[in-house]
């Protein structure tokens, strides 16, 4: 089955960003790689912000089915606990070049921002809520005091989101 053109244009632009950064490559560098004229690639995304939001859109589709079959996971164990890190790891190592522009792409695309903290607090849940089964089943303690749980949820996806731009050190 051919891919359409709109998609080519979003999986090209991906492996562009991830491999040489997005402030390194233009819709001319896209459109080039992709086989088409610039124009046409224009009429599908005027801008390269619109290429971006439109990889932002696929990446949080992906992420949204991702913690529904998280949600559905029958395991609720510390092996579970790793399948689930290993998942979001895999679909942000796809993403990459987000978590390497991400104080760039925060500062100058404001509907990714506003989608990105939204994305935090269902990250934040999904976890929440991973620890709560895994106390109900002995797995962890309760918490130590209030909040201890938030710090490490926190924690985590502080470091998810920037561990990719440290290892590119």
């Amino acid at each position: 089955m051919k891919i359409k053109t709109k998609e080519q244009i979003l999986e090209k632009a991906l492996l562009l960003f991830n491999e040489k950064g997005l402030e390194n490559v233009s819709t001319r560098d896209i459109a080039k790689e992709v086989g088409i004229a610039q124009g046409n690639l224009c009429y599908h995304y005027p801008t390269k912000q619109e290429v971006v939001e439109g990889i932002y859109n696929n990446f949080s589709v992906e992420f949204d089915t991702l913690f529904t079959k998280i949600k559905d996971f029958k395991d609720t164990n510390f092996e579970a606990f790793f399948k689930i890190t290993f998942l979001i790891l895999k679909l942000l190592n796809k993403y990459k070049f987000f978590m390497f522009s991400f104080v760039e792409i925060s500062r100058n695309y404001s509907k990714i921002s506003t989608s990105f903290i939204e994305l935090q607090k269902k990250k934040k849940l999904q976890f929440s809520t991973f620890h709560k089964l895994l106390i109900m089943q002995g797995f962890m303690k309760k918490e130590t005091y209030k909040g201890l749980y938030d710090t490490i949820i926190l924690q985590s996806n502080i470091i998810s989101n920037f561990c990719f731009s440290e290892g590119e050190i």
